[in-house]
């Protein structure tokens, strides 16, 4: 989100295409953190 800002204001030109790979596994990480590792930590 912050290169996607970055980009909007013309500060800095990053790949942002390059980061669809990464946000594609990120969705499922964050699922399975909220899932079982935040229930055994509260």
């Amino acid at each position: 989100m912050l290169a996607t800002g970055f980009r909007m204001i013309q500060v800095k030109m990053f790949p942002v295409a390059d980061m669809i790979p990464s946000m594609i596994m990120v969705m499922p990480l964050s699922w399975l953190w909220v899932t079982y590792v935040l229930p055994l930590v509260s």
